[in-house]
């Protein structure tokens, strides 16, 4: 299962934070969250795993430093994200900046990186 491959991830990687002292982490969307078949599925896991997050947060102590949404990595955006040609991967690229925003705000996240 991706998204309790992805949960576990957090587990582990909270882990880490905590024994180093870290009082803070960041994340891009597309390393948090399993790559869903549409944009809808992709909302889900991010909206599935911040809420995760939230959780290791409270218990932790340890607060968002920035999100961000990766509009590079994915063979969609050989052509770019905000400056791709098709307004199909432009839009989708938008509504994932827009996500990932209000993810990094639900967190409590001190910045959002364009």
């Amino acid at each position: 299962d991706p998204l309790a491959a992805a949960m576990l991830m957090a587990d582990v990687a909270f882990e880490m934070f905590t024994a180093l002292g870290v009082p803070y982490y960041c994340f891009h969307d597309a390393d948090v969250r399993p790559e869903g078949e549409t944009f809808a599925e992709n909302t889900r896991n991010l909206e599935e795993i911040v809420d995760y997050f939230a959780e290791k947060q409270s218990a932790t102590g340890m607060r968002l430093l920035w999100g961000t949404a990766n509009l590079f990595s994915h063979r969609r955006y050989m052509s770019g994200g905000a400056t791709n040609p098709d307004p199909e991967v432009f839009a989708f690229a938008a509504a994932t900046v827009k996500t990932c925003m209000a993810a990094t705000q639900k967190q409590g996240g001190a910045h959002f990186v364009l």
